[in-house]
């Protein structure tokens, strides 16, 4: 994008240089064959022809041309085009970075999913290491059999083997958020950033004003109104090929011989011209015409993506604020669910050690407890990710939001 902005810069200036008169210098050398020039003859005598033959030419020539017509219809609604061109390519480059911010975002809160994971696997490794003490006791004393013991080693097992690939997905992730971010190989991220804290206030219900906002927010929007722009002046400029060329043509020569001397002599003599030229041609005038039909089609072609591209913002803002409402509505919920699977584990060890459940009921909590806790991890998450998403839709940066 940044390099699509450069060159965007570099065709404004290109253009630019339409409107200078257009310089050009030359020099030259031409030497001449010698020629039997025929004599002169007055009342039949002949006289020796008496103009000398100058076989070596020099010419330094310096011209210039104004395009009346070019510069008026033609190279200055090129250069507006440019100029939209040159503006898009910026609002592009800024798209760009602001989709690469939200990628950014999105690996961060996935790094810091990875990383809760862990610690969720890590609790209940130490639920289980708790219970299979409780177990390995009851079964010294006789109240349980020692299958019961069998089934919390195996669980505890399994849920070690998940805390392992919690950990090695916590490390992928960290790498793919340090690479995203350009930093180097082995470097380690620190979470700044309170992601569990209480959900802060939504944002007020929107509206078409709030919509129309975003619209003038949001960088490829405004690139494409700039686009439109840029193919408007295109079709203008197409139009002005069509029409009689005049311009303002001037020329200085310094010559050896000057052939506007007479009579010719070997020296360098200065002369000069000015005039203006009309021109016409029915061949550019119908090049000019087709292409001028294309222009008029690239124009409607970049009205139709605009329009589409505002439908799709809309559509994009009302589904980012539903997703926000209803990622800030679970989190109470899975705060409740982790409550309620922690009071339910803690009952279920407590009727286990007084004989009245089994351990596959102890080990059907403590899941629930993981998932709840999983649940609650993807809840806050969620609704930061959608907060992220919705700021992201309605064009917002930190110096708008």
């Amino acid at each position: 994008a940044a390099a699509a902005q450069a060159r965007a810069e570099a065709a404004y200036r290109e253009v630019r240089v339409g409107l200078f008169p257009q310089l050009n210098l030359e020099a030259s050398y031409t030497h001449l064959s010698r020629v039997n020039l025929p004599p002169f003859e007055f009342n039949g005598i002949e006289v020796d022809n008496p103009f000398p033959q100058i076989l070596n030419n020099y010419l330094l020539r310096a011209s210039f041309s104004i395009p009346v017509t070019r510069i008026f219809f033609t190279t200055l609604p090129a250069m507006r085009a440019a100029d939209r061109g040159r503006e898009a390519a910026r609002f592009q480059a800024e798209t760009q970075n602001r989709q690469l911010a939200i990628q950014g975002r999105e690996a961060f809160y996935q790094l810091i999913q990875a990383r809760a994971r862990v610690i969720v696997a890590q609790d209940s490794v130490r639920l289980l290491e708790a219970l299979l003490a409780t177990t390995e006791a009851m079964v010294e004393r006789g109240v349980v059999a020692a299958v019961e013991l069998a089934e919390v080693r195996a669980r505890l097992s399994s849920v070690r083997v998940v805390l392992q690939v919690a950990q090695g997905d916590a490390a992928i992730a960290e790498v793919a958020l340090v690479q995203r971010i350009g930093g180097n190989v082995g470097d380690s991220v620190t979470i700044g950033e309170a992601v569990f804290e209480d959900a802060v206030p939504l944002p007020p219900a929107l509206d078409g004003g709030s919509v129309s906002v975003a619209l003038d927010h949001r960088p490829e929007a405004q690139a494409l109104r700039l686009l439109v722009e840029t193919r408007r002046a295109e079709a203008r400029a197409a139009l002005g090929q069509q029409l009689p060329q005049i311009a303002v043509v001037g020329a200085l020569d310094y010559a050896n011989p000057n052939q506007r001397v007479f009579p010719l002599t070997a020296e360098f003599r200065a002369t000069w011209s000015v005039g203006v030229n009309l021109s016409w041609s029915p061949n550019a005038f119908a090049a000019a015409h087709h292409h001028r039909a294309g222009a008029d089609a690239t124009v409607a072609e970049a009205e139709a993506q605009l329009s589409s591209l505002e439908r799709a913002v809309t559509i994009e803002i009302y589904q980012a604020d539903a997703g926000l409402r209803a990622a800030a509505a679970s989190i109470e919920s899975a705060d409740a669910a982790v409550a309620a699977a922690r009071e339910a584990y803690e009952s279920r060890v407590l009727r286990f050690q007084a004989g009245a459940a089994t351990s596959n009921e102890v080990l059907d909590s403590e899941t629930a407890v993981r998932r709840a806790q999983v649940d609650l991890v993807d809840a806050h998450l969620g609704y930061r990710l959608a907060r992220a998403r919705l700021e992201y839709v309605l064009g917002q940066t930190p110096e708008t939001r």
